[in-house]
């Protein structure tokens, strides 16, 4: 396994070389611990420098683990930089056509002027982040402290020989904070609170020229006139009464502006509030569009509009003079007509 010289001065607090295996070092490494743990020492001057030592054994030994648990004895810094979770509304619109959406959202980056390069490692945790501290509280052990030098990035600002930044624009930080645009596609019929993720669109850092992602959770607005049951659409379609006695409408307007025929009601057939029409295929993926009529009585009617009324009521009253004798002979209860003047069909998830 390849060695690196930063690691030397390791084998020698350990008191083994540099060819020493895994097994060598964990012997050593238990040897020397118990050998210089604080609690084996009574006065404050001997306990003092054991603590000492138990604390350069200890990061002595993190630090040449690291060879045998990662690839070629790199530096240990995070495997990936942390994610970024936002929640962006959508429409129902969106969620139907699948549209392209495109947010701002403020997000911390490389420095595009200088590249991070105003950054030098951090002299006080050699670039790892950390402190290795040894914590006497419920007996001793190491603990990890970030560095307060560093902030534990690893890297630190970098001064010219006037102590001033060399980036004016990161004022030597490597890291410039600014508002990204953002844009996605939306699956086609998601739902609010799924998550989609974006590689490569989250934030950056001062060790890599990586970022890490960025997780949108989706919030679907609710529409003015559309609901969602499932896979299907629900919307209620407003009529008058000439058009209730006429027929219904023949079309109305969908998500994506498309015009969709309506089937006609049967000719002499009167449209009761609550009729409801069903169209294959219109919802969302594996979904249909569910049209339910309300009728609208108006308050007053014009002269011109109440002869088309008229004239309607008469046709249906004309081509339903054998249905009204029939029922009238058979004398059923007025749940039962009604019931046989009009059966909606069941919109499915309800």
């Amino acid at each position: 396994m390849k060695r690196h010289h930063h690691h030397l001065p390791h084998y020698v607090t350990l008191g083994i070389s540099e060819t020493s295996s895994k097994d060598d070092v964990k012997r050593a490494w238990r040897l020397l611990s118990k050998k210089f743990h604080p609690d084996r020492h009574r006065d404050d001057e001997s306990k003092a420098r054991a603590s000492e030592k138990f604390i350069a054994i200890a990061a002595a030994y993190t630090e040449i683990m690291k060879q045998y648990e990662e690839p070629f004895g790199t530096l240990s810094r995070p495997a990936r930089v942390p994610d970024v979770c936002v929640e962006v509304d959508v429409t129902l619109e969106d969620v139907y056509c699948g549209n392209r959406v495109g947010f701002r959202l403020p997000l911390r980056r490389r420095c595009p002027d200088c590249g991070a390069k105003a950054t030098i490692l951090c002299e006080q945790c050699e670039g790892e982040g950390f402190h290795l501290d040894l914590k006497l509280e419920a007996g001793s052990t190491v603990v990890r402290k970030q560095c307060s030098a560093c902030g534990g990035e690893g890297r630190r600002v970098c001064w010219d020989d006037n102590h001033r930044t060399l980036c004016k624009r990161c004022k030597g930080h490597g890291i410039v904070r600014n508002k990204v645009e953002i844009r996605f596609p939306v699956p086609q019929g998601a739902r609010s609170h799924e998550r989609i993720r974006l590689e490569g669109e989250g934030e950056g850092c001062l060790w890599t020229e990586d970022r890490g992602d960025l997780v949108v959770f989706l919030k679907v607005l609710e529409h003015a006139s559309l609901r969602r049951v499932g896979q299907d659409l629900v919307s209620a379609v407003t009529i008058d009464l000439a058009q209730a006695l006429t027929g219904g409408i023949s079309c109305v307007r969908h998500l994506d502006d498309r015009l969709i025929e309506i089937p006609r009601v049967e000719t002499g057939t009167a449209i009761r509030p609550g009729y409801t029409i069903r169209i294959k295929g219109e919802g969302m993926p594996g979904g249909d569009l569910y049209l339910i009529y309300q009728v609208s009585w108006p308050s007053r009617i014009d002269s011109a509009r109440s002869s088309e009324i008229v004239q309607a009521v008469l046709r249906w009253h004309e081509a339903h003079k054998e249905d009204r004798v029939s029922s009238s002979s058979s004398s059923p209860s007025p749940r039962k007509r009604q019931k046989t003047v009009f059966e909606p069909c069941k919109i499915k998830g309800q």
